[in-house]
Order: C-alpha cells, then structure tokens, then sequence
C-alpha cells in the first residue's frame, strides 16, 4: 500500500516481531529488492542478528540518544553490543558438561510425566525431558501443542497425572509452585501481563505481591511499598536500564500496570 502511494522513504518498525523464520527471509529479500530500485529504507530492530544480515549502515540509539554509527563491513555483534549497552561485564560461559556425556544428574529430568487436559488446553502424556547444566533447549511446535502445558508442569501449576519430575536433583513431582520458585527456577510467560502481573495493581504492589515475606508488615496487615519501590529501583540498576525520574515514577509506578514488554 505504501509503495502505492509513490513514497521513496520506507521507515519498517520492528516488522519481523511477528513473523517466522522464512518469512523474515523473505521480507529481506523485498528490502533489498527495493534498495536496488533506489528506495532508502530505515530498518528499527532490536536484533542485531538482522541488522548485520541486512543493513549497509547501522545507527545504534541508547536512551534517546544516537550512540555509535557503523558499516556494516565493520560492525560485529560484540562492537554493536558494546554501544548499545556500554562496556559491558559479561563473561563468557564455559559449557560445563555435554549432555548425554556425563554422570552428574541433569538440573531438570521429567520422567513419563502425563497431566489432564483442562478446558481448551491439552494434556501432556509420556513426556520426557531432561536438561543439564550450562545446555539451551529448544522446545518447536505449532501453537496449541502442549507447550505452554510443559511450562506450566515444570513450573508446578500443572501437576503429574503420572510420571515424575525432578529438580536440582530432588524429587519435585509434588512440590508447590512457591517450593519450585524457591529451589531457584524462574517462568518468563508467553502473556506476561496476564500471567505474570496483577493489571490492576501498581508496579510498587506487584513487587510486594511477588514475595509477601519480605514487604508484608504487621503480619500482613500492612505492605512496605517504600521497600518494594527501593527495590524495583535497584531491579533497573542492575539491568543496566534507567529508572524513571520522581515526576514520571511518582506518575507511572502508583498507576496500574497497563502493559508488560
């Protein structure tokens, strides 16, 4: 529609945010198609994997701010990262162990677990699974397979019909969600303004809601919001981002959470 309409300047807003694989590559294969034709196109992504495999120039912003510029025959991820982020601490991981090479017990090990389908959802059966330290696994499927089902299961808000599961070497096939987060696993959800927040409440009573020993007072009559509010300060910290200034904190974290990125 837009080269319809005789325009010479195409400004792309994170196009392949939802897009599979081999539709990325085609829509790279368009971009440069009209880059030939003489079309100037501005690509904004947070993956640096596509800016080196389709821009000719790369402008990398930090905080409002235009950090660094650099061709593409002279960028790598690390130099893109580094303007991004600044001098960064991150170290390289050594892999500790290869999976199916040694004796240690796997992090993670689902043995023959089956659950009950729920409403719209479906169940697990015979799943096995097992993870070891210092390994990423991927989990592929379409849509409605039983993925979320296997998180939910791990993470203990689905429980084993049969089969077992155990964590960091104990047996947490019974374990609470509480005990599951507490042992050291963590759930980034698919939604996470439906899964992973309270929409209603205040960023300030999210994090108090999240570990109620810790902000509740008074045994639990009271919440320390002063506490969580230090607290998510320092979470900003520690991510490297910044924390809104007093006008828009005072605004933005006593507001309802409206949206989670």
């Amino acid at each position: 529609k837009l080269l319809l309409a005789n325009v010479k300047l195409l400004i792309l807003d994170e196009p392949t945010k939802v897009l599979a694989p081999h539709e990325i590559a085609g829509l790279f294969k368009v971009m440069r198609g009209l880059k030939e034709e003489g079309y100037a196109i501005i690509f904004i992504t947070h993956k640096i994997r596509e800016v080196l495999e389709c821009a000719d120039r790369i402008t990398v912003m930090r905080r409002g701010r235009v950090t660094g510029q650099l061709m593409r025959s002279e960028a790598s991820e690390d130099k893109i990262i580094e303007m991004m982020f600044g001098k960064t601490k991150i170290k390289q991981v050594e892999r500790i162990v290869k999976a199916g090479t040694t004796s240690l017990k796997p992090l993670l090990e689902i043995k023959k677990a089956s659950t009950k389908a729920q409403g719209f959802s479906v169940g697990l059966k015979d799943i096995d699974l097992n993870i070891f330290q210092g390994e990423i696994v991927g989990v592929a499927g379409v849509s409605g397979n039983g993925q979320k089902e296997l998180g939910d299961l791990i993470l203990g808000l689905l429980k084993c019909e049969e089969g077992h599961k155990f964590l960091f070497g104990k047996n947490a096939t019974h374990w609470s969600i509480g005990r599951v987060r507490r042992e050291g696993a963590a759930f980034i959800p698919e939604n996470p303004l439906s899964m992973a927040a309270v929409p209603n409440m205040t960023s300030q009573e999210n994090m108090a809601v999240n570990n109620t020993r810790k902000y509740s007072r008074r045994h639990g009559l009271f919440i320390d919001l002063d506490t969580a509010l230090a607290d998510l300060e320092r979470s900003f910290e520690n991510l490297g981002l910044t924390a809104p200034p007093d006008y828009l904190r005072l605004r933005e974290f006593q507001d309802p959470i409206s949206y989670v990125s």
